[in-house]
C-alpha cells in the first residue's frame, strides 16, 4: 500500500473536490447551467475543429512565462470532444426519454404544440454551453403565456422553471413554478429520471436558498427517483452511461452520500453500463468511503488509523479508476479523479498527467481544470505562480470554439484568494504575460462570437481586460462595441472585487484618454489617506471629459459627505437610480424614487455599502420595511463594515435580526456567525421599523423598533470575528446586509442618517 501524503490544512474545503464535488464556482450560474451535464459525444464521433493561435505580437510573453513558470503548454492528444458536442447528444437523449412520451401527454391540450415548441427551444436555449444566454432570456415571456394558458405538463414545467429561474429577478417565480413541476409529475406516469432531475432543481433551488436541511431531503428524494428510473426499459443503455455519471458525480457526492451510504450505494454499483462506467462509479464510490473514514479535518488532527484507512479506499479507488481510464480513455470521468487521488499521493503519476488524459478526451471539461487548479495552490506544494501558469496555458491554447481558454478567469480569481494584498492582486494583471493573455483571450471569443449578442458580451470583457491590464485605448475602443447591452452578471462582480463598477470603468478610460489618470490615482491616494483636502484640490484639477463626468460627480459628492463628516453633522445616505455612491457585491438592490434601498430578495446572500468612510466610531438611524417575511427565512441586517482585502470583497461585521419577529440575533464576520442571546423584538411588518445603532470603541448598541437589542456588546467577543471591526474600520463602509434575502421577499430600507463620532 502506498503511503499517502498528508492531507494538508484547508482540506475542509479541499476535499470536498478531492471527493467528488466538481461544481464550479457558486456564482457561475450567469455562465454555466446549474444543470451542468458533460455528456460525451467522442465515442460517437463527434468532430471538433482545431486549435487557432493568436493573432498577436506578444503571444511569446505567454509561453516564456510558462517556461519560467515549469508549466507545460496545454496540448491535448488526438481529437478531442467538446461540451458542445456533449450537450448534444443529452439534448438527444433526453427527447427521446421525455419528449416522446410528453407528446403523448399533452395531444389533446389546446396549449400542447406550443408547450411542444417551447421544450425544444428550451432545450436548445438552456443547455448549451454558451457564455451568453439571450436564447433564453428570450423564452421567459413564452413560458409565462403557457403557464398563464394553464400548460401543467411536468416537462414542460421543469425547463419552463429553468429559463424562468436563469434572470434572479424571477427567481422566486422560478421556485413557484418547480413546485408545480413536482405536483404534475406525481400525477403521472413519465419516466423516473424525470423525478431525479426534478428533485435536483429543488435541491439546487435550495442551494441558492440555503435551507440546509431541505437541499439533503431533496437530494434524497432525488437519489430514490434516479435509483428507480434504473429498473425503467428504455431510459438508462449502454450508450447512455455518460449521462447517468454526470448526474451522480455533480448531485449525489459529498456529505449527503456519506451520511446516506445504504441509500446511495446502489448507484454507484448499477450493473448495467458498459465495464469501463461501472469501473468509475466503483471508483467514486472508494473515494466517497476513503473520506467517510478519513474525515474532513486538517491532517495533524487526523488519527494514524483513519489515515490508513483513508489510503486504503483510494488504493481501491486508483485500481478501479485506472481500469476504467484505460478500457475507454476518450470518456473524461475516471482521469479527471485520479486527478485527485495523484493529489494524495496514492498513484505514482502527477496529477498533471491525469489532467492531461482527461482533457484529451474532452478539452473544456470543467471538473478537470478545478481539480487541477486546487493541485496547484500552495497548500498542496504548488504556488500562485503556477495556479495563474494554468490559466495562461488555457488561453494560450487558442480553442475559442470551446470554454477552455475562459478557465484563465478563473485562475486569476483563484490566485486572488491565495495573496497577502490588495495592490498584488492588481498587480497580476500588470504582468505582460497576463496582459496579452487576457487580450488575447477576449479578442479571440469575439472574433469568434457567432451572433451580434455574443460580440457585445465579450466587448464588454474586452473593456473590462482593458481597465484591468492598463491597456486603456483598448477597453475604452471595447466599449464603443458593447452596443446597448448593459455590463454582464460577471463583469459587474470583478468590478466589484476591485470596490469598482461601471462607473469607475468608464471614467478612468476616459481620464486615460485626456492625461488624468494620473492625477486621478493620486486623487485616490489621498482621498484612502482621509487627506480630503488635497483630494478636493485635485479634483478640481482634472480634466472633465463626458464619459468620466459620472465617477467626477460622484466624487464629489462623497468629498462634501466627508467634510461635513468630519464636523460630526449628520448626512443622509440616499440612493439615485444608478446606485452610483453604493457599492455593490451581492445580491438584487435597486433605488425608489424616495431614495430608498430596496433588496429584492433571490435566496442568496445579498451586500451593499456606501462609499462614504464612516471611521472606527458613528452613529446612524433608519428604518425598514420586510414584505410577508416567513418565519424560517427572514433576515434583515446592517453592514457595520466593509473593507478591502487581497483575496476580494473584504472583511465586514454585520449585526442582523433572524426569524419572524427578531427572536434571535447575531453578529458576524463576513459568512461566520456568532449567535449571541438578545432581546426578544416584536416585529409589526405592516409598517417601516425603525433602527438606531451606535459604534464606539468597538462595542455596539442597537435598537429596533424602540427594543434594545444590545447594549455595549463587544463586536470582537468570539474568536470568529479575529478583531476584523477594529483593525480595518477607519476605513469601513456602512451599509446593509442579509445573510439570508428570502426569494419572493423585498426588503425596503430608508435612507440612512449617520454621523462621525470622535
Amino acid at each position: 500500500m502506498r503511503r499517502l501524503r498528508n492531507v494538508p490544512p484547508g482540506a475542509g474545503l479541499a476535499c470536498l473536490y478531492t471527493a467528488g464535488i466538481n461544481a464550479m464556482l457558486a456564482g457561475m450560474k450567469a455562465i454555466f447551467s446549474s444543470l451542468t451535464l458533460f455528456c460525451l459525444a467522442a465515442a460517437h464521433g463527434a468532430e471538433s475543429s482545431g486549435p487557432s493561435e493568436f493573432s498577436l505580437p506578444d503571444v511569446s510573453a505567454i509561453r516564456e512565462e510558462l517556461k519560467a513558470a515549469g508549466f507545460a503548454p496545454i496540448r491535448p492528444t488526438g481529437n478531442p470532444s467538446t461540451e458542445a458536442a456533449h450537450w448534444l447528444m443529452w439534448r438527444t437523449w433526453v427527447r427521446r426519454v421525455l419528449f416522446t412520451p410528453m407528446k403523448a401527454n399533452v395531444a389533446a391540450a389546446p396549449w400542447g404544440a406550443d408547450a411542444l415548441a417551447f421544450v425544444d427551444k428550451a432545450l436548445n436555449a438552456r443547455f448549451t454551453p454558451r457564455w451568453i444566454e439571450d436564447a433564453s432570456e428570450a423564452l421567459v415571456p413564452e413560458a409565462r403565456r403557457l403557464i398563464t394558458a394553464g400548460a401543467d405538463d411536468a416537462v414542460f414545467l421543469w425547463l419552463a422553471a429553468e429559463i424562468i429561474g436563469f434572470d434572479n429577478d424571477h427567481w422566486g417565480y422560478a421556485r413557484e413554478v418547480a413546485g408545480k413541476a413536482r405536483e404534475s409529475f406525481r400525477k403521472s406516469r413519465y419516466p423516473r429520471v424525470l423525478g431525479a432531475k426534478l428533485y435536483r432543481q429543488k435541491a439546487d433551488h435550495m442551494v441558492a436558498g440555503y435551507v440546509e436541511r431541505e437541499t439533503s431531503e431533496a437530494l434524497l428524494k432525488g437519489a430514490a427517483y434516479l435509483l428507480e428510473s434504473l429498473k425503467e426499459e428504455g431510459t438508462w443503455d449502454a450508450a447512455a452511461a455518460p449521462f447517468f455519471l454526470n448526474e451522480i458525480q455533480e448531485a449525489y457526492t459529498g456529505e449527503v452520500c456519506r451520511k446516506n451510504q445504504e441509500q446511495f450505494r446502489p448507484l454507484f454499483h448499477p450493473g448495467r453500463f458498459p465495464e469501463w462506467a461501472e469501473a468509475t462509479l466503483a471508483g467514486m464510490w472508494e473515494v466517497e468511503l476513503g473520506w467517510h473514514a478519513r474525515g474532513v479535518d486538517w491532517a495533524a488532527n487526523v488519527a494514524g488509523g483513519k489515515q490508513e484507512k483513508f489510503a486504503a479506499h483510494l488504493e481501491k479507488a486508483a485500481g478501479h479508476l485506472r481500469k476504467a481510464w484505460e478500457l475507454e480513455p476518450k470518456q473524461p470521468f475516471a482521469a479527471c479523479r485520479m486527478i485527485a487521488v495523484a493529489m494524495a499521493g496514492g498513484v505514482k503519476e502527477t496529477p498533471r498527467e491525469w489532467f492531461d488524459r482527461s482533457i484529451s478526451a474532452c478539452i473544456d471539461y470543467s471538473p478537470a481544470w478545478t481539480a487541477l487548479n486546487w493541485s496547484l495552490r500552495p497548500r498542496w506544494g504548488g504556488s500562485v505562480r503556477s495556479m495563474i501558469a494554468e490559466g495562461l496555458a488555457a488561453a494560450e491554447c487558442g480553442r475559442f470554439d470551446t470554454d477552455a481558454p475562459f478557465w484563465l478567469i478563473h485562475a486569476l480569481d483563484k490566485a486572488q484568494e491565495e495573496m497577502a494584498t490588495y495592490d498584488e492582486c492588481r498587480e497580476i494583471y500588470r504582468q505582460p504575460a497576463v496582459q496579452a493573455a487576457m487580450t488575447g483571450m477576449c479578442d479571440g471569443y469575439f472574433r469568434n462570437g457567432r451572433t451580434a449578442g455574443e460580440r457585445e458580451h465579450f466587448a464588454w470583457w474586452r473593456a473590462l481586460s482593458g481597465w484591468l491590464t492598463g491597456r486603456h485605448a483598448a477597453g475604452e475602443a471595447a466599449l464603443a462595441q458593447t452596443g446597448s447591452r448593459p455590463a454582464p452578471p460577471f463583469v459587474r462582480y470583478r468590478l466589484s472585487r476591485f470596490l469598482a463598477d461601471e462607473i469607475s470603468l468608464r471614467g478612468e478610460l476616459a481620464l486615460a484618454r485626456t492625461g488624468g489618470l494620473v492625477q486621478w490615482q493620486m486623487l485616490e491616494t489621498a482621498y484612502k489617506n482621509m487627506d480630503i483636502g488635497e483630494a478636493s484640490r485635485m479634483l478640481a484639477a482634472l480634466p472633465s471629459p463626458k464619459a468620466a463626468a459620472p465617477l467626477l460627480a460622484r466624487t464629489t459628492t462623497l468629498l462634501d459627505m466627508e467634510k461635513k463628516l468630519a464636523k460630526g453633522e449628520w448626512v443622509k445616505l440616499s440612493a439615485d437610480p444608478a446606485l452610483s455612491c453604493w457599492h455593490w457585491v451581492t445580491g438584487r438592490w435597486r433605488a425608489d424614487p424616495h431614495g430608498n434601498l430596496i433588496n429584492s430578495g433571490e435566496g442568496t446572500r445579498a451586500l451593499l455599502t456606501h462609499r462614504v468612510k464612516i471611521g472606527p466610531s458613528f452613529e446612524a438611524r433608519g428604518s425598514f420595511l420586510c414584505s410577508a417575511p416567513r418565519a424560517e427565512n427572514f433576515d434583515v441586517g446592517l453592514a457595520l463594515t466593509h473593507c478591502m482585502t487581497a483575496s476580494g470583497h473584504g472583511n465586514w461585521t454585520s449585526a442582523a435580526l433572524l426569524g419572524h419577529g427578531g427572536i434571535s440575533a447575531y453578529i458576524s464576520d463576513r459568512w461566520y456567525t456568532t449567535k449571541i442571546p438578545a432581546r426578544p423584538v416584536k416585529l409589526d411588518h405592516t409598517k417601516p421599523l425603525p433602527w438606531t445603532v451606535r459604534v464606539q470603541e468597538g462595542r455596539l448598541t442597537w435598537t429596533v423598533n424602540g427594543v434594545t437589542v444590545w447594549e455595549g456588546e463587544s463586536l470582537t467577543r468570539d474568536g470568529n470575528l479575529g478583531g476584523a471591526y477594529a483593525v480595518e474600520a477607519p476605513n469601513g463602509r456602512f451599509g446593509f446586509a442579509l445573510h439570508r434575502s428570502s426569494p419572493g421577499v423585498e426588503t425596503t430600507f430608508a435612507p440612512v442618517e449617520i454621523r462621525r463620532l470622535p
